[in-house]
């Protein structure tokens, strides 16, 4: 992600997940009272980025006890993410939001959740939001399209191979360090039985944009075949096929879908203001996708070159935004998962 909190400026969208979830959040905080007594809960964010939205959600289960718990214990808030996250950005946010409280403790926790994260046995909920969609690696080196898109067909078996060892491994991961009875609830973009989903287009602009500049030669073709964006949106089956292990002391409690809503496009109809639509939308997607586009640039490209050739892909990411809205409208649907431990 952009550092300088520059994703917590724009995700706007992904901030509607923690609304969306609200409900399936309270029934998981439910599920948990009553609290052990002089014991603090333990409540971990995994894949927090800059703690915007992660805040947010702990902010909500926060509230939640406090309305439903008469004599609320303490509690350890735990946020996740990648050793290469902006740290300091987090840090800052989940310290203004949660110093001032004397019965809140934190902790960052710098590791991939497709790994140990916490002791066995400590967590008693976990939250992850627009974050298990991200695979742990690319799987194929060289692909015609900036993610995994159906289109591919029979070349997008790795990347399936590779989302479904992923969300094996975050789930056997998050059943061990769950206590027993601790609840996890999982919100992330979903696909249909076929593959194809209510967002297949949404890097289509951004890939015009790069076809554009490779077209021209000042993007050389190796550097093109190298930019990859590594998400992948798993079906219901996909979603579900963890859970079918006997041995996994885990269980699927809900699984439903739901439309997310686009607030970015709600402003837009209220506003009619193209150029300022085409900026938010763009800034929403240069957050997610510049360190990735940019770690595929050659070592040789100077500094200047390489943030010229960037600003000018944005630049014409958002002119074709700007001309067109109609093609940046994109309907999220999200799985919801809600899991307890055994």
């Amino acid at each position: 992600m952009l550092g300088e909190g520059a994703y917590d400026r724009h995700s706007s969208l992904q901030a509607g997940v923690v609304r969306l979830a609200a409900s399936r959040l309270e029934l998981a905080v439910r599920a948990l009272l009553p609290p052990t007594p002089r014991r603090p809960l333990r409540l971990v964010d995994y894949g927090s980025a800059t703690g915007k939205n992660a805040v947010a959600a702990m902010q909500f289960l926060r509230a939640t006890l406090v309305r439903l718990v008469p004599d609320m214990p303490p509690l350890e808030l735990g946020f996740c993410d990648q050793a290469d996250n902006d740290w300091k950005a987090l840090a800052s946010r989940v310290h203004d939001a949660f110093a001032a409280d004397d019965d809140v403790r934190f902790a960052l926790y710098p590791r991939s959740f497709y790994g140990p994260v916490l002791p066995p046995d400590s967590v008693d909920l976990g939250w992850s939001a627009i974050a298990v969609h991200w695979l742990s690696d690319t799987p194929a080196a060289s692909v015609d399209r900036l993610w995994p898109h159906p289109a591919l067909g029979a070349r997008r078996a790795p990347f399936s191979e590779r989302a479904r060892h992923d969300f094996s491994t975050f789930i056997t991961q998050r059943a061990r360090e769950l206590r027993p009875g601790a609840q996890l609830v999982v919100a992330a973009a979903c696909s249909g039985a076929d593959g194809s989903s209510t967002a297949d287009a949404f890097l289509d602009l951004l890939s015009e944009g790069l076809d554009e500049l490779a077209s021209e030669g000042t993007l050389v073709a190796d550097e093109r075949a190298a930019m990859h964006v590594p998400i992948y949106f798993r079906n219901a089956d996909e979603w579900r096929a963890p859970f079918a292990d006997p041995a996994l002391p885990l269980e699927l409690v809900d699984y439903r879908e739901e439309l997310l809503p686009d607030g970015l496009w709600e402003a837009f109809e209220q506003s009619g203001d193209r150029d300022a639509y085409a900026a938010a939308w763009v800034g929403w997607l240069r957050a997610f996708s510049e360190p990735l586009l940019a770690g595929a640039l050659h070592r040789a490209r100077p500094e200047p070159a390489r943030r010229a050739l960037l600003d000018e892909l944005y630049r014409r990411t958002t002119a074709r935004v700007a001309r067109d809205p109609e093609r940046a409208r994109i309907p999220w649907t999200l799985a919801l998962l809600h899991a307890a431990k055994r």
